[in-house]
């Protein structure tokens, strides 16, 4: 009720494009079949009928946030109780259930960008998206980062599925310090592209 329509009126300004990235439930559980309470179908119905696909793109964060990973492939430490996705089948459940969810609200929809939760995803977590969603085009991962899992880009075509491109994110946040400013302008001048990445929540981390 405050925060999209201040957001809103930042588009309309100063942002050319902007790509709204959905997430289902934050239970984070890799126990299939997936569970959505009632609260959270609710609350995920009322965010995505804020949305408005001419001015505003849609794409995709996850089932839950969960990164897609089996186990030992990326750290789980920040999850209570889980060490990662079981199988790949496990992750494309989820996926297919989220898609599905997602076409009841906003039938017709297209997607075109995925942003992994907690910036990792492997091979196998590429290939569970791109089964369930295949036209999805780009991954929006990281240029630079140490957690193990973490999904490390440079722009252009992704390694592992053809016809995804990477195009990683160079900042995050609501705050910008010189050094922000530099790495960003940096970026703008050697790769042709520019991306910016916010959580509603941020100011309270």
């Amino acid at each position: 009720e405050k925060w999209w329509p201040d957001m809103e009126g930042l588009f309309d300004e100063y942002i050319p494009a902007v790509t709204a990235l959905a997430v289902s439930t934050y239970s984070n559980s890799e126990r299939m079949p997936p569970a959505i309470s009632p609260e959270e179908k609710a609350r995920f119905r009322d965010c995505l009928e804020l949305m408005n696909p001419a001015t505003v793109e849609l794409g995709i964060h996850g089932y839950n946030h969960l990164p897609l990973a089996l186990e030992g492939q990326a750290s789980f430490a920040e999850f209570d109780g889980s060490d990662g996705w079981l199988t790949q089948s496990d992750m494309e459940t989820g996926l297919r259930y989220f898609r599905g969810y997602m076409e009841s609200v906003l039938p017709d929809t297209p997607y075109y960008s995925y942003v992994p939760p907690m910036n990792r995803m492997s091979p196998e977590g590429k290939a569970a998206l791109h089964s369930v969603f295949d036209d999805i085009d780009n991954l929006a991962g990281l240029y630079s980062g140490v957690v193990h899992g973490v999904l490390l880009q440079e722009t252009g075509r992704d390694p592992d599925i053809e016809g995804l491109w990477a195009l990683p994110r160079f900042s995050s946040g609501y705050s910008q310090t010189r050094e922000d400013e530099l790495y960003i302008y940096n970026h703008l001048a050697a790769e042709g592209v520019f991306s910016h990445f916010i959580h509603p929540d941020d100011p309270m981390d």
